[in-house]
């Protein structure tokens, strides 16, 4: 094909990721303006319980938790009573792997007779001692639909998610993560074809390069997995990968994976795959981040013909809580591009889609996710043209 929207999306999200970084790090963000203000503060008044907290809760938005901690432990000394300022501390503690500390931290500010510092308190209390466990199990559930102006694309949809971690008790703090979902969708007006489903399973010890929470995490897994996709045949896989996540700085991040083993599939007979994916993440503020995703997929040694899948995805999400209601948790409101490509001997697909999405939290552990957008595709064997789309989505995390 002549036209290709997938490598123009493609082009422009790397020229964005390779440029923005370095053109915002020459503006100082609010949180890094706030510290110097408090540092500036405490320096002229060593003994300020304000300006302490202000330079501790700042540190901590920008991910500096060594620094928000030893302010904390010293304005706990000074304040044992504050509920807010334990609060605080037992946050940079869980982040810098402490759970077993946060948890005792946490519970001092539960007990404290300071009703709103203990309800802020409490869903970290129960992260806390859920990490601080030898095993534990947690998951999700969700039920919803899309409506869509192509009618083939309307339909309903579930998913399910379950993680299993054990501590495996070593110096460095390992564990074993086993990783199982299931995702189905059906189909109304596809009366021949109304079903697509993904089954997957992944397990392997998750090991932590450094000594602390902020240290590198290299997770090598086995992965199972069956699925059935657009074209209606089911693809099953075998293999093994890693994933490799790592901070950059303050406010930067990376994650990269590679994986590789052998498929079975009903359309195109059995092969080998083997892919690779690299995802950026930058801060743009203490509750707005950009994402942006590239994956490249070899298919090889299939009966009808090799093929290649190129994706990549731009990703933009911000944290807040409403003014007009009270919520247990941040909600979240972004917006998504990606564009994909599967190429062949035989054939070429492309796909473009851009939409904006929210999760609106309506108790602590259930949820609301809301998403509407449009959605361009073609093919070597048809155009199917361009479809606007609006999915809902409820769900419950345990």
């Amino acid at each position: 094909m002549t036209y290709f929207p997938a490598a123009a999306v493609r082009f422009a999200c790397v020229a964005l990721l390779t440029v923005m970084p370095p053109a915002m790090a020459l503006a100082s963000t609010p949180q890094e303006q706030a510290r110097d203000d408090a540092f500036e503060r405490m320096y002229n008044a060593p003994t300020d319980r304000d300006a302490m907290l202000d330079y501790a809760r700042a540190s901590i938005a920008l991910r500096d938790f060594e620094a928000a901690m030893a302010v904390l432990e010293r304005l706990v000394a000074l304040e044992p009573d504050n509920a807010e300022a334990r609060r605080q501390l037992a946050l940079a503690q869980f982040a810098l792997g402490a759970d077993e500390l946060a948890a005792q931290t946490l519970r001092r500010v539960v007990d404290s007779g300071d009703e709103a510092a203990a309800a802020r308190a409490e869903p970290y209390l129960r992260a806390a001692e859920a990490r601080a466990a030898p095993s534990n199990l947690s998951g999700s559930v969700s039920l919803g639909g899309t409506l869509s102006s192509n009618a083939a694309d309307r339909g309903a949809e579930a998913g399910l998610t379950l993680s299993w971690r054990h501590d495996l008790g070593t110096a460095g703090g390992a564990t074993w993560l086993t990783r199982f979902s299931v995702a189905a969708r059906n189909y109304a007006d596809r009366p021949d074809d109304p079903e697509r489903r993904q089954i997957s399973l992944r397990s392997g010890p998750v090991l932590r390069t450094g000594p602390n929470a902020e240290s590198a995490v290299l997770h090598p897994y086995l992965l199972l997995s069956t699925a059935r996709g657009t074209d209606g045949a089911d693809t099953r896989r075998l293999g093994l990968g890693a994933n490799l996540r790592a901070r950059l700085g303050t406010r930067g991040g990376l994650v990269g994976e590679l994986s590789a083993g052998v498929l079975d599939t009903d359309l195109t007979g059995s092969g080998r795959f083997a892919s690779l994916g690299l995802t950026g993440l930058y801060r743009l503020s203490e509750a707005t981040t950009l994402s942006l995703r590239l994956s490249h997929e070899d298919r090889r040694g299939l009966t009808i013909a090799d093929e290649i899948e190129r994706q990549a995805t731009l990703d933009i999400w911000h944290d807040f809580r409403p003014g007009f209601v009270e919520v247990p948790r941040d909600w979240r409101v972004g917006g998504m591009l990606r564009g994909v490509s599967i190429t062949s001997d035989v054939r070429d697909y492309d796909e473009v889609t851009a939409g904006v999405m929210a999760r609106m939290w309506v108790s602590e552990q259930g949820f609301v996710d809301a998403a509407l957008g449009r959605s361009r595709r073609s093919d070597t064997a048809s155009t199917v043209g361009s479809s606007n789309w609006v999915t809902l989505r409820m769900g419950w995390e345990f």
